[in-house]
This record gives structure tokens, C-alpha cells and sequence, in this order.
């Protein structure tokens, strides 16, 4: 199992509200990473600088649903949470209304652009697959899915970011 890890390096000298963020952003480089040991550099597999705040509340508001919630019943499972969402989207009858915004419902609970609302970023999901906690998405062309402690991501973020628990 790997550790997935949100690291935050704060930009110095940078007005919010100048770089067209309210006033109490924070404003620095995000980055999502997946370690598969404790001693390891490991993968990274976002990086963009922006509000932090807005992902921060974006996984708060979405945790229950992350370490919960299984894909929608109407989603085939295709070997990660990623390429059973995109292999939906490719299947699908576009007069399926419901089962489109079931899925679309899931997608912002577990999308990380949701949580970075203004961005382009890679397709990443963070949510229970299969066999339990899973990070999954594509970045260039190259597909990735990793088993992930969900409750250890969540401790270890609520303790650097000085969160209170749900």
C-alpha cells in the first residue's frame, strides 16, 4: 500500500488579492504525491500553484464520501475508479440522464479539479475502489492506480494543515 501525501510550499512576496485571489488565500505550490515507502522520493502526480484554502475545503466537505462511497452501481468496474469513470463516459447512451449526473455527482466528490476550480489538472480520483483506498487518473498519456491508505492521508493532512477531525 502506498502513502499518498499533500506537501504546500507557501509563494513569498505574493498579494492575494494582486494574483486575483481574495484577500486570506494561500497562495503556494501544491503538490499531490505518491510514496511507496516512507524513505522514498516517490511519484508526483500533481503540481500547480494555487489557493490551497479551496482544496483544503474541497476535501473536508468531500471525506465521508472519499473514504466511503463506491462508484455509482450504474459504473462497470474497469481496474481503477479512472478507467471505470472514463469507460462509462465512452460507453454511454447520451440519453441516459440519470445515470449521467449520478456520475457526475461522484466525479465532484472524488475529482481533485473540483477541489482546484479555475485549473486545468490531470484526471485524478481519490476514492475507495475495488480493494479499499485508491488514488487513480492518467497524467501525458500514462495511466496510474495505487492502493492508498485513505484514514492515513486524511490524519496526516489534518495534522499538517492543523484541521480539526469530522
Amino acid at each position: 500500500m502506498c502513502e499518498l501525501i499533500l506537501k504546500f510550499e507557501p509563494s513569498e512576496g505574493i498579494s492575494p488579492g494582486c494574483a486575483g485571489f481574495h484577500d486570506g488565500a494561500k497562495i503556494g505550490l501544491i503538490q499531490l504525491i505518491v510514496c511507496y515507502s516512507s524513505n522514498e522520493q516517490g511519484d508526483l502526480l500533481l503540481a500547480v500553484k494555487w489557493d490551497l484554502r479551496e482544496l483544503i475545503i474541497w476535501l473536508i466537505d468531500n471525506s465521508r464520501a472519499i473514504s466511503e462511497e463506491a462508484i455509482p452501481e450504474c459504473v462497470r468496474w474497469n481496474g481503477s475508479i479512472f478507467g471505470s469513470i472514463e469507460k462509462f463516459y465512452d460507453e454511454v447512451d447520451i440519453d441516459q440522464d440519470e445515470m449521467i449526473d449520478r456520475v457526475f455527482e461522484y466525479r465532484r466528490r472524488h475529482e481533485i479539479c473540483f477541489g482546484l476550480r479555475g485549473l486545468t489538472v490531470p484526471s485524478i480520483y481519490i476514492g475507495r475502489g475495488e480493494n479499499g483506498g485508491e488514488v487513480s487518473g492518467e497524467i501525458d498519456g500514462r495511466r496510474f492506480a495505487f492502493s492508498i491508505d485513505i484514514a492515513s492521508f486524511y490524519s496526516r493532512f489534518q495534522t499538517q494543515f492543523n484541521i480539526g477531525g469530522e
